[in-house]
This record gives C-alpha cells, structure tokens and sequence, in this order.
C-alpha cells in the first residue's frame, strides 16, 4: 500500500508539529525536578567603608561611605564645606577608598588635597604585595579579596605568567574596577 503525498502545506503543518514535539521532550527532560529545592545564592554587597574628612568641612571626622563614592560624597557626608572652603584645590570627582584621609583647604591653604594616610608609611610598605610573587593568603589579607579572590589571582596569574599591570585583574571574573582601586595601594609589580 502506497502512502498518501503531502501537499506543500501539509508537510510544513507537519514539520512545525515535529518540531514542537522535540522541543517539548527537550525541556521536559532538561527542566529540573519539581522536588529539587532551588537553591538561591546571596548577592555580593560590597560592605561600606571609613573615610577621614578634615579641614574646612562643617563636621570633620570618620565618615562611612558606599564603595564607589566621591570626594564629593565624603565632603558631604562631613556637613559639606564651609564658607572658607577653597573646593578648587580638589578633585571632588575623584574616587575615594577606604581609610583614606581627605583635607579640605581654606583659602589662601596650601594643603595636600587627597592622601592616602589609612597606614602609617612604615606599615604601608610592610603591606604591599608584589602581584607576581605574592601568595593565595597574602592576597586575601586585601581590602575586598576574600578566597575566592585570591585564588582566582593566583590561577590566573599561573594561567598568563606575569601581570603586566594592576589593571590586568580586571579579566578575573569577580574582580572590579572599584576593587582594583581598593588594592592599588598595597600592590607593587616586578
């Protein structure tokens, strides 16, 4: 017994209904199970940092900032700057990390603008970490490297050779621009 011939319609109808037909097997058997819990994991929330603001603001002291803040938001966050302010000796736009000290100058002020005085020069230098020879725990004793982190680094780092920069860690997965400038301080590189 010979089978019927399709018309063009027929076979395209056909085709769509074949093809619906695999999809659907497909997801059925890619979904996972109904009794599977779905397990949601925490979003990364950088934690918020200390700032000193001194000089010619209306509240100078430790202030706390988001990651990613400006010399703007700490001048702010101090009462904002006085009447005697001389703001353009600043870098308002420039970004702060934590433990930083900034020093609002008064008119007629030759002051430093933005320094980094989180640590002491001395205990600065016994920080710093060579980027192509520093270990998984010396890299998680950085501002915002945890384990993870610092693992990835040193995989990395073992996957290319050497850094050529700092700003080399921006390919790793995890690592931001606003980390980078967070370990600036306390990185040297060979």
């Amino acid at each position: 017994m010979k089978l019927p011939e399709l018309n063009t319609w027929q076979s395209i109808l056909l085709g769509i209904i074949a093809g619906a037909a695999v999809l659907a097997a497909v997801i059925s058997v890619t979904l996972p199970d109904r009794m599977t819990p779905l397990r949601v994991l925490p979003t990364m929330t950088m934690p918020p940092f200390q700032v000193y603001v001194s000089g010619a603001v209306k509240n100078p002291g430790v202030v706390v900032l988001p990651v990613g803040s400006r010399v703007q938001n700490a001048i702010t966050e101090a009462g904002g700057a006085t009447d005697n302010a001389d703001l353009q000796q600043l870098n308002l736009a420039a970004v702060v990390i934590d433990g930083q000290k900034i020093v609002v100058p008064g008119f007629n002020e030759k002051m430093p603008a933005v320094t980094t005085d989180a640590i002491s020069d001395s205990a600065e230098n016994d920080l710093q970490i060579n980027l192509n020879q520093a270990s998984q725990k010396e890299f998680e004793a950085l501002p915002g490297i945890g384990e993870e982190k610092a693992k990835a680094i040193v995989l990395e780092r073992q996957k290319r050779g050497k850094f050529s920069s700092i700003d080399d860690l921006i390919e790793i997965p995890g690592i931001t621009r606003n980390i980078i400038n967070q370990i600036r301080p306390y990185i040297v590189i060979d």
